[in-house]
């Protein structure tokens, strides 16, 4: 009986380790997984500008097309968006929140990155991280912005 006992206490210490592991795995994973998501999201802006591709739909012609931005709207919500002229054409809006596996993911940038048309570079006076931070275990990723436009 004693035996028994112990086999199912050390069976169960051996669980719960697991566990623990398990779910901090899935938590750096998902962290990782937002990391990447948005850097793609910044390419697609830096690339759109590089190339002065006008978005499909809205009121944007070449001649008003003065860049993409990447704005954080809020610590779980940013948008990538066309601006032209005195206006924008929001081509992209992610709620890290909705998805159950990065709802403890926030953002935080100093400042909208617009990238400019044909290559010309960011509004950034000095580059500039952008930080993904997951506020349960307090881990963070940084993607790194130049002035010049480069995503890292």
């Amino acid at each position: 009986m004693i035996e028994l006992l112990v086999s199912l206490v050390v069976i169960s210490i051996v669980f719960g380790l697991g566990v623990a592991g398990y779910r901090d795995f899935a938590r750096r994973q998902a962290l990782s997984g937002a990391a990447k998501n948005i850097a793609s999201d910044l390419k697609l802006a830096q690339q759109k500008a590089a190339a002065g591709e006008k978005p499909a739909s809205g009121t944007c012609s070449a001649e008003n097309l003065s860049g993409y931005y990447f704005r954080v709207t809020n610590a779980t919500t940013y948008t990538v968006s066309a601006a032209c002229g005195s206006g924008e054409n929001v081509l992209k809006t992610v709620n890290l929140a909705a998805n159950p596996a990065t709802t403890n993911i926030t953002i935080a940038i100093s400042q909208p990155v617009l990238f400019k048309v044909l290559s010309q570079g960011t509004n950034l006076s000095s580059a500039s991280t952008l930080t993904v931070t997951d506020t349960k275990s307090g881990r963070q990723f940084g993607v790194i912005i130049s002035i010049g436009g480069s995503v890292e």
